[in-house]
């Protein structure tokens, strides 16, 4: 219960601050990327030692610049889905599933560089993640450890972000890292050994509240935009690099995926 109502306050506090910005004094875009790339994961209750795989990814970006405040607000979510695999188990019954969501909404002030072509804004937002972890049935069978698991969080994150524009062509780099986290991770005692609690109450009841010194988030971006009259075709990297230690568990995950971009 107390997931919903947090959600549901952070819905009202993203529409609130976008409202505030009127379709007179503003511009608004939107942009869906596709990404494709690899990752490296470990965790210590199901991989110890980790297992590469590969990732694909897609988001969409919603951005509303105040041409009077001069403030941006920016919206965001992107489903990433991963497969890790062991080189010594062919069947890809074998392989391990790892879905995760981001989404979240910020708000960006400028700050002053002396350039009119290098721009710098600096805020921050309110994010939230979610992952899944899914042995497949050959591992599940095999390693009675092999259990699902999975975790969701809300952060509230420092952002900045830093451009350069030439004529129609615009490089693009932007950084989130999470300062305070709160929400569901696994505690030691329900692992891997069956939950004995109400399903629905243990995985939607919060149970942490982190800080950098033990869950540590990098959210890198960089894309190239081309502008071509209404529409913006864009190349893109993302870095995405995630540890933790709480409740017992420790886990990292490192990943790196270029994708195409388009937008209005």
């Amino acid at each position: 219960m107390y997931y919903y109502v947090v959600v549901f306050l952070i819905l009202i506090f993203c529409a609130n601050g976008n409202a505030q910005i009127s379709k007179s004094d503003s511009t608004a875009r939107h942009r869906f990327f596709f990404y494709d790339g690899c990752i490296a994961f470990s965790n210590t209750r199901v991989i110890p030692n980790g297992l590469p795989g590969k990732t694909n990814g897609i988001a969409y970006t919603f951005e509303k610049q105040s041409l009077t405040k001069a403030r941006t607000f920016i919206f965001n979510i992107q489903y990433n889905f991963g497969r890790l695999h062991n080189n010594f188990m062919s069947d890809k019954a074998a392989a391990y599933t790892l879905k995760e969501i981001n989404m979240g909404g910020s708000w960006l002030w400028p700050v002053k560089t002396g350039n009119n072509r290098f721009f710098v804004k600096a805020g921050g937002g309110i994010f939230g993640h979610a992952e899944y972890f899914n042995p497949g049935k050959m591992t599940e069978a095999l390693f009675i450890s092999a259990n699902p698991v999975g975790n969701w969080n809300q952060s509230v994150n420092g952002a900045i972000n830093l451009a350069y524009k030439w004529d129609k062509l615009q490089i693009r780099n932007n950084l989130n890292v999470p300062i305070i986290v709160g929400g569901f991770f696994p505690e030691y005692q329900y692992f891997p050994s069956p939950i004995n609690r109400e399903p629905v109450s243990y995985i939607t009841e919060p149970n942490v509240l982190a800080y950098f010194g033990n869950y540590r988030k990098v959210d890198y971006t960089f894309t190239l935009d081309f502008f071509a009259g209404k529409l913006r075709y864009s190349i893109g990297y993302q870095f995405m690099y995630n540890s933790f230690i709480i409740n017992g568990n420790t886990q990292k995950f490192m990943q790196n995926m270029v994708g195409l971009g388009i937008g209005l």
